[in-house]
């Protein structure tokens, strides 16, 4: 009778430790999974979006700033040289530019909503002298105030991660960005900002070009959308004898009252400049005079316009006699030299969705490595942070196992003391 008791009795133990070793193993192989997934995800959108994570609007900020006064102080304790993240907590009307200095390192990001940084009557919203981020904020004016959406003075540069740079309205050059420096866009909108220089006569209307981005520095655009922007010339981007490189995003919806709906590359007073497009969509623009799509001047009978892949289609111009037929892209050679594409052409080039000109295999795959160091942010921090973050988890991990062996060997020692009392 005893020894079927305790026979019961060593049953009964077994099989509940049995089943607390089922569930401790099934917890801890569910809890290490769960973090060694929460680790791991940013680096598959590292490697599938081509954007470091770290320095995305997930960044937790340095600092938060919900008015002007915090979020210039903000700026200005920052550290030289270092990355240094600002976040919005609110809407932030500007009572002057803000200004960037060349010595900081600044990301702007969005805290507890999408947050408006709005800029002064007549004023651009923000100069960029040194290193800019935007990732989840708009740049924006009050309806009925003018000046641009950024400034990008040489020496400067602007990455646009994520966010808006949108609803701006200027009588000068470069609605959205007017970049003398370096500008990446990565992500993001630049739409609905309007260059108008408005009338000098009543019958003349002074010109304003660029709607979108006026590009007299370096202008590298791998996605995002320049979308819904107007201006006399370039009502997306005018290329100002400089170098833009599009190889994705979408330029879309922009109108240009005379020439270059999509874009306008202008290199007739700085020959080295070029558009070269190796990716992404220009698509659904319009020009009341001339390139729906893209116009581009010729000089000395090269071109500057260099298409190796993306879709041109679309878009719509005038049919007059600059332009064989309603299209895509048209060319205007230039004969004087003057800056106006040589007065009255003959015929234009309508190329459609064909290749305008092609270039070297050798400057296409210069480019697109160019292309992806912009895209990947270059962050050196990056790789540290993953291995410690590899660390941590195996560290982690090790700690349970060794919690759960040591559960193990407690059940045994109180099992045989059990039996022998019984």
């Amino acid at each position: 009778m005893m020894n079927g008791k305790m026979k019961r009795v060593n049953m009964d133990v077994k099989y509940r430790f049995s089943l607390q070793n089922i569930c401790t193993k099934t917890a801890l192989i569910f809890v290490s999974l769960l973090m060694v997934a929460i680790v791991f995800s940013p680096l598959v959108l590292v490697f599938s979006g081509g954007v470091s994570f770290f320095v995305s609007g997930a960044e937790t900020p340095d600092v938060v700033a919900k008015n002007a006064t915090e979020l210039e102080n903000a700026i200005s304790v920052a550290p030289d040289g270092v990355a240094y993240v600002i976040g919005l907590g609110n809407d932030v009307k500007l009572e002057s530019s803000l200004e960037i200095p060349s010595t900081k390192n600044i990301t702007l990001v969005s805290v507890g909503g999408v947050w408006k940084l709005v800029g002064a009557n007549k004023q651009d919203t923000i100069n960029v002298n040194g290193l800019l981020r935007i990732d989840g904020i708009t740049v924006t004016h009050v309806d009925g105030d003018s000046g641009r959406g950024v400034y990008v003075k040489n020496g400067g540069m602007l990455t646009l991660i994520g966010g808006e740079i949108s609803g701006n309205t200027v009588n000068d050059d470069g609605g959205g960005v007017y970049n003398k420096g370096v500008f990446v866009m990565l992500d993001g909108k630049i739409s609905n900002n309007v260059v108008d220089k408005g009338k000098i006569s009543d019958k003349v209307t002074e010109q304003g070009d660029g709607g979108g981005v006026y590009n007299i520095g370096t202008f590298t655009m791998s996605g995002g959308e320049i979308s819904g922007n107007t201006a006399a010339f370039g009502g997306g981007v005018y290329n100002y004898g400089s170098v833009f490189v599009m190889s994705g995003g979408k330029i879309t919806g922009n109108t240009a009252t005379f020439g270059g709906g999509g874009v306008y590359n202008d290199t007739s007073y700085y020959i080295g400049g070029s558009f070269t497009m190796s990716g992404g969509e220009i698509i659904g623009n319009t020009a009341n005079g001339v390139g729906g799509g893209v116009f581009y001047v010729i000089v000395n009978a090269v071109s500057n316009f260099h298409r190796l892949g993306g879709v041109i289609s679309g878009n719509t111009d005038r049919d007059n006699e600059y332009t064989k037929d309603v299209g895509s892209v048209t060319s205007l050679p230039d004969s004087g030299g003057d800056g106006s594409g040589g007065g009255k052409p003959s015929i234009g080039v309508d190329v459609g969705s064909g290749l305008a000109e092609e270039s070297s295999s050798t400057d296409g795959d210069q480019l697109d490595t160019d292309d992806e160091q912009h895209d990947t942010g270059g962050n050196p921090h990056d790789f540290l942070l993953i291995v410690v973050a590899v660390i941590v988890v195996g560290l982690v991990v090790a700690g349970l196992l060794f919690y759960h062996s040591k559960k193990q060997e407690q059940p045994t020692t109180k099992n045989s003391t059990d039996s022998a009392v019984v």
